[in-house]
């Protein structure tokens, strides 16, 4: 596992961590988690990824869809968000390991409340943490 750690001062600058990150990738067909506080900035990371790809319009945040899937310049995006699930049946556990295992872009918010340890499929795990203000630490986990 490789792990880079960058210091934003600016949402500018967290747009411009995720927007590298993603030019980086050679396959963008991989699972993007994106863990963090409340109000850390995974919102404007996510909104960095796609600025990015070039989607031109922000991203609906799916807090309350679950999944958003988007179209971008030939590249299926899947958008998750399990902040509102407490608990995973197996249906909704089968429903969700599906979505990560397709040919697709996948980006989840509060990937971290759940166990995907068993997916095949690459992943990158990032943290943002709540340094103060303006400034957060943007920790990116390639495994």
């Amino acid at each position: 596992m490789r792990t880079e750690t960058f210091i934003s001062t600016s949402v500018d600058e967290t747009y411009k961590i995720a927007g590298d990150l993603i030019k980086s990738l050679e396959n963008k067909k991989t699972n993007i988690f994106i863990n963090g506080e409340l109000g850390a900035g995974k919102t404007h990371f996510v909104k960095g990824i796609f600025n990015a790809l070039g989607f031109e319009k922000s991203p609906t945040s799916p807090t309350y869809d679950l999944v958003i899937n988007y179209e971008i310049n030939n590249l299926k995006v899947n958008h998750l968000d399990l902040y509102r699930i407490e608990t995973l049946n197996l249906e909704d556990e089968i429903w969700i390991n599906q979505i990560l295992e397709e040919e697709a872009l996948n980006i989840i918010e509060w990937g971290n409340k759940f166990n995907f340890d068993n997916l095949e499929k690459a992943k990158i795990e990032i943290t943002i943490i709540n340094l103060g203000e303006n400034e957060r630490k943007i920790e990116i986990h390639y495994n």
